[in-house]
């Protein structure tokens, strides 16, 4: 639970499975939006998504100290989709091509946000996956975050 309004990126595959995965874990299922995690009196407003019918590109969601938002994108725009505003949660819904990850990462450092990643290693012992299982843990450095 946050004390203050967010920046949240979310993003998975393509704009289609986060439409039908992640969208419709917080929002709910089509003709019953406000059913899933986000009730529908803090639906603020969404904006549709170009190209992928019935998803989100972005969403205002009421909190007590104002609105948050909700960006979603997918790994198959690339790397530059991701650039840009820092971000205070990331949530990532696969497993993103390193590049996205670590793009995403940034976007976390200034506001000393957290990255989420929810996904089984289909794929085997990527680099991403390496980052985990393989690399040194990092120790956190003065106003960083722990690097995995």
């Amino acid at each position: 639970r946050f004390d203050r309004p967010v920046r949240a990126l979310i993003a998975g595959d393509t704009a289609k499975t986060v439409r039908d995965i992640v969208q419709r874990k917080l929002f709910g299922p089509p003709g019953g939006r406000g059913t899933g995690l986000l009730p529908a009196a803090t639906i603020v407003a969404t904006s549709s998504k170009a190209g992928a019918a019935g998803a989100v590109d972005t969403a205002r969601i009421r909190h007590p100290g104002g609105e948050s938002l909700l960006i979603f994108r997918s790994f198959d725009q690339g790397r530059e989709a991701f650039q840009g505003d820092e971000q205070d949660v990331v949530w990532l819904d696969e497993e993103p091509p390193l590049d996205v990850y670590t793009e995403c990462l940034v976007r976390t450092m200034t506001t000393g946000g957290f990255l989420m990643l929810t996904f089984t290693p289909l794929n085997g012992w990527t680099d991403v996956v390496r980052l985990f299982l393989e690399a040194p843990k990092l120790a956190p450095t003065q106003g960083q975050p722990a690097v995995p």
